[in-house]
């Protein structure tokens, strides 16, 4: 399960439009799940069952977190006015057993990043970490310590490169940084008016199953 927050079509349009042809202009097999339909900003993602069960979730447990998750919107929506702004788009980091980055490596996919400091996206990934500090209080015996957010940031992947390992070319190159120059200068802007809790077996959401919608 994950909270997310869904883009909109003027977002994506900007993506299949603009970016995604020079990706796939590269002949890498670069792959877009579903032409985008289910873009979206991962905001927090649960994984109940890695601490306490080895089967998947079940309904009970599904209903234990929708309940503290709206205790916790309930209280804080009326604050929350967000505006995501994603301003680099680049490959994707390969990150060992220990979570660590490793480096001049990728893991295939290519992914749309917005700096963690910039005020918008460092109100996101805040309150997701409020979010986490709730869940381990309300529901200790399922969020044990270990459980977090993945990464400090905020990020939405756009696909992935369905190709042997390669080396990075100059005309690959090129293309991303003709990305970060152009979307440096004019970020992407996304407004957050609304979370939605998910159930979902693959990374690309095409069985996933909305089980609360949170508006801010």
């Amino acid at each position: 399960m994950q909270v997310l927050n869904g883009s909109e079509e003027k977002e994506k349009e900007q993506f299949r439009n603009d970016v995604i042809p020079k990706i796939k202009d590269l002949n890498y097999g670069f792959v877009v799940p579903n032409t985008l339909d289910n873009l979206h900003v991962t905001f927090l993602s649960i994984y109940p069952s890695k601490n306490i069960f080895q089967e998947k979730p079940n309904d009970y447990l599904n209903y234990l977190v929708k309940i503290k998750l709206k205790e916790f919107f309930d209280e804080k929506r009326k604050n929350i006015s967000l505006m995501l702004q994603f301003n680099e788009i680049r490959p994707g980091t390969w990150n060992g057993f220990d979570n660590n980055q490793i480096p001049d490596a990728s893991n295939g996919t290519v992914v749309s990043m917005g700096d963690p400091h910039e005020s918008g996206n460092n109100k996101f990934v805040n309150l997701a970490n409020e979010l986490v500090c709730h869940l381990k209080s309300e529901l200790g015996q399922i969020f044990k310590n270990e459980f977090e957010r993945k990464f400090p940031t905020v990020w939405s992947t756009l696909g992935y490169f369905d190709h042997i390992d390669f080396d990075i070319t100059k005309e690959f190159a090129d293309t991303f940084n003709q990305f970060k120059k152009q979307y440096t200068e004019s970020p992407l802007k996304i407004k957050v008016d609304k979370l939605r809790l998910v159930e979902h077996s693959f990374k690309d959401l095409r069985d996933a199953r909305i089980l609360k919608t949170y508006e801010l």
